[in-house]
């Protein structure tokens, strides 16, 4: 947790006033009963209205004061937790940005989003209440038992030598138990948000089946599951208010009865009964917020467990010796083995390959085959493989991530665009790139209608490039991809699945004018014409690889594939 200490660098000062100032509130609120019962033993005892007047006054100018630092205590506050949260959100999308594929498949993208997005906000509010309420309820609290005893009655204050420990003892328990409910159900409102995204991402899959019925059945299961466990974690947490109104209630009435008695006896007076009052009032509603502020500590405790569980993830590199300057062609893969999982079953088996620089490679094979895995592996999104993977004469694993990824430019098989400009979608590889080079890349990618559809370089993109075809998305991807000249290799991992054949032949030509390095993944036998060394994969196998006519001839799953579409074109 001592991380968390580190998110208030640059809210020092905010973090330091904003209780200072409550501290200030709180000594303003406890000099208020020790006023009202001199106004009653004095003022109004003797008549005196010049005195009840004064004394009033400095009632208004007591709670003035209050409310002007109060202001200033809760500003200092909000921006101090604001600024909290903002830091803390930063570095788990950082940290995000960071993690491997498998520790991205392992967290999940609901549980990522709720982190950063409830669980975040639930710190906020913490930090808020804290700063607000963490000090400055104990310190009326046990500020109106000292000035209880110091200027009002000693005995008649020793009711709150026994009420204190026993409500400190009662928020205690609660809040330690409550912590443990709202974890569980943090982690079932991840299962929410996963039903939700998935609904939300496959609702034409839904329809498509008429599987609305069953959907909603899943949803209400964890709706209900969601429901209970709030309900729990509430419940038990909504026993702190009866309690503490219960306890001090009883007090109050003790404290009158006695008072009461020791007013008729002449031992005290009846001004120093209501300052006693009062101040049990005061801890009243301090140990109310008290409780109000246990119950969202208890939910940002909650929720910092699991980010700091975010952010402590190790990084998933393995360790390797480095070999520079090998004796092989560009790319050089030998023996490679993957698995997404320890003990899973391999995806990758054994595979051996080469290409020389500037060579185009095609991939073909059936649906799970490993394809979008083998060139997942090219820019390091997994990186726990077995044999060597050698780049250029230099081992995948000596490369840095950032280095791998300016060598390479990927379109990769989902065509995924951003809310934006054309032009802030097209330079992400290159962001000085002019516009005569991203009308280049948009000209050689085909996609020169989507330029005149969306009204040129400033035309606007909606979210996922809701307002553009399959096929219009897929060249932009192209685009964005070969607007980065400086790549070295460019992988197109099922990225001409959504084009015809006669756009699919003219963006192959127009490739064919780019000297680097091309892999192309395709289910086409037509899109893999152009490449100089074929890849069959079967179950994660290599079942053939050479040029197109070896395989051809050795390749009977290839052979079944080229027959069906030739016939199909012809």
């Amino acid at each position: 947790m001592k991380r968390f200490f580190y998110y208030f660098k640059g809210y020092v000062a905010e973090t330091i006033l904003s209780p200072l100032f409550k501290m200030l509130e709180a000594i303003s609120e406890l000099c208020v009963p020790l006023v009202v019962a001199k106004i009653i033993d004095v003022g109004v005892a003797n008549g005196d209205r010049a005195y009840i007047i004064k004394y009033s006054l400095l009632l208004v100018l007591l709670g003035v004061a209050g409310l002007v630092v109060a202001l200033f205590a809760q500003y200092f506050a909000s921006k101090s937790a604001t600024g909290y949260a903002s830091k803390v959100r930063l570095s788990l999308m950082e940290k995000t940005h960071k993690l491997s594929f498998k520790q991205l498949d392992e967290q999940g993208a609901s549980k990522l989003v709720n982190v950063m997005t409830e669980d975040v906000m639930q710190v906020q509010t913490g930090v808020n209440l804290t700063l607000r309420l963490l000090l400055r309820s104990p310190f009326i609290v046990f500020g109106a038992v000292l000035f209880s005893f110091l200027f009002a009655d000693a005995k008649a204050s020793l009711i709150y030598t026994v009420l204190i420990p026993l409500l400190l003892f009662i928020v205690y328990f609660i809040m330690t138990q409550g912590i443990k409910k709202f974890k569980k159900a943090r982690n079932t409102a991840d299962q929410m948000l996963l039903a939700t995204r998935e609904n939300l991402y496959g609702v034409r899959e839904v329809r498509a089946f008429s599987l609305e019925g069953q959907e909603e059945q899943k949803f209400n299961a964890i709706n209900e599951n969601l429901k209970t466990d709030n309900t729990k974690a509430s419940n038990f947490l909504s026993f702190l208010n009866p309690l503490t109104y219960s306890l001090v209630n009883i007090g109050i009435i003790i404290l009158i009865y006695s008072g009461a008695i020791r007013v008729n006896a002449g031992a005290i007076s009846t001004g120093v009964v209501v300052a006693l009052y009062n101040y049990m009032s005061q801890i009243l509603v301090e140990l109310i917020k008290f409780v109000n502020l246990t119950i969202s500590v208890s939910k940002m405790f909650a929720s910092l467990e699991r980010i700091n569980k975010v952010l402590d993830l190790p990084e998933d590199k393995q360790e390797f010796k480095s070999v520079e300057n090998q004796k092989v062609p560009y790319i050089f893969i030998n023996g490679l083995n993957f698995t997404y999982t320890n003990k899973g079953k391999n995806v990758l088996d054994n595979l051996s390959l080469s290409l020389e620089k500037g060579q185009t490679l095609g991939i073909i094979g059936g649906t799970g085959s490993g394809k979008s895995t083998l060139c997942s592996l090219f820019y390091r999104g997994y990186d726990s493989y077995e044999g060597d993977f050698y780049i250029n004469g230099k081992s995948l694993k000596d490369y840095t991530d950032t280095e791998i990824r300016q060598l390479l430019a990927v379109v990769p098989q989902k065509a995924v665009l951003f809310d934006g400009t054309l032009r802030e979608n097209l330079t992400w590889g290159k962001k000085d790139a002019t516009d005569k080079e991203l009308l280049h890349a948009v000209d050689m990618s085909a996609a020169s209608e989507v330029l005149n559809k969306c009204g040129g370089l400033d035309g606007v993109i909606e979210e996922s490039g809701k307002n553009l075809s399959g096929g219009q998305r897929q060249r932009l991807t192209i685009a964005r991809a070969l607007v980065k000249d400086d790549a070295e290799i460019i992988i197109f991992d099922d990225s001409f699945s959504a084009l015809d054949f006669a756009t699919e032949a003219k963006l192959l030509k127009n490739l064919n004018s780019y000297s680097c390095t091309k892999i192309i993944v395709s289910q086409r036998v037509s899109s893999l014409r152009c490449a100089d060394k074929i890849l069959v994969l079967e179950k994660g196998k290599i079942d053939a690889f050479g040029t197109m006519e070896e395989v051809l001839s050795s390749s009977e799953i290839f052979r079944e594939i080229y027959n069906s579409q030739v016939k199909e074109e012809v």
